[in-house]
């Protein structure tokens, strides 16, 4: 389906767990956004063991702090880590679902165009064909790759996280939790009937470009929106073409995946949420169809356009639009 909208999906905001006195809450950094937390209070140590993870992760995962795992694995360090074959195959799985696209080996190409870091720059078109020469696509172990070819988890890490949270608060016990990292979030409840009000933040201003209801899931988004900088009056977003090694070029302003909170789907979801911005709106059902073939219509897809047109696809039950037109499209 398709509306006119004057905004479009940013960020992914979600109402807050049943009000308690036991409701516990925190708010904490890492992978460069604030990670926000909020649990009942049925295992108290839950919130210190999902803050800890998350700043293990961060550590580990980030290729721009120089004793991580991914900074000792791309210095030539190619074997005998768990976490970054752990994290690895959950980009192969969603090729395998999915399709080439995302790859977490394309830190040759990140790394040299600098986005993430305090000194971003374009380079040059002959050190971006160089460093494509190393790019490969997911379906390689880690152990394989040759010299030159480096890790950025940029795509999945947040989603990696969330799959985390998850575990912790299945075998925490915990009644309900709801764990938001920026682009990526969990929300959890034990009850099956439990219904969560997502919010879509606009990209193209303030406020919210829809609220839509969902039961236990992951919540992901991708859009260029957030994260970019600016030369010679180009904005280049984070988000890179892994055939091309240039910021995406793309009909989509932001594109939004929710998945069921199983093991797994908050990467998937991660990933998928990237690989829909990077096709563009061209390519949302074929999308829709491969991930109907693993949930079986639970899930959903809702992406805004550059032009404010609002597409969904799935299970995507959406309560309001803002400022929506009353004309189909």
């Amino acid at each position: 389906m398709k509306k006119a909208v004057a905004a479009a999906v940013c960020a992914v905001f979600l109402c807050s767990c049943a009000k308690s006195e036991t409701t516990q809450r925190a708010g904490f950094f890492g992978f460069d956004t604030y990670i926000s937390a909020e649990i009942s209070a049925e295992a108290p140590d839950a919130l210190s063991q999902i803050k800890n993870v998350c700043e293990n992760l961060d550590l580990e995962l980030s290729p721009y702090k120089v004793s991580s795992a991914v900074s000792r694995f791309n210095g030539g360090e190619r074997s005998g880590n768990a976490l970054i074959s752990e994290i690895c195959l959950e980009y192969s799985k969603a090729a395998e679902l999915l399709g080439n696209g995302v790859t977490p080996y394309l830190g040759s190409v990140t790394l040299l165009w600098n986005i993430s870091s305090e000194a971003p720059r374009v380079p040059s078109d002959d050190e971006i064909l160089e460093k494509l020469t190393f790019v490969r696509t997911a379906d390689i172990v880690p152990e394989e790759i040759p010299n030159g070819t480096l890790l950025d988890f940029g795509a999945a890490a947040k989603g990696f996280f969330c799959d985390k949270a998850l575990e912790i608060l299945e075998n925490s016990g915990v009644s309900e939790g709801k764990i938001s990292a920026g682009s990526s979030t969990l929300v959890y409840s034990k009850s099956e009937d439990r219904r969560f009000t997502a919010a879509v933040r606009n990209p193209f201003g303030e406020g919210e470009a829809c609220l839509f209801e969902t039961g236990n899931s992951f919540i992901s988004t991708a859009g260029g929106y957030e994260r970019y900088f600016e030369a010679d009056g180009v904005r280049y977003s984070h988000i890179f073409d892994m055939n091309t090694g240039r910021p995406a070029e793309t009909d989509i302003a932001s594109a939004t995946v929710v998945l069921p909170a199983e093991q797994g789907c908050g990467a998937l979801s991660d990933i998928a949420s990237t690989l829909i911005y990077l096709g563009g709106t061209e390519r949302i059902s074929e999308y829709a169809d491969k991930l109907n073939t693993r949930f079986d219509g639970d899930f959903a897809i809702i992406v805004i356009s550059e032009k404010g047109e609002m597409i969904s696809a799935g299970n995507a039950n959406i309560l309001s639009v803002s400022e929506r037109s009353e004309n189909e499209r």
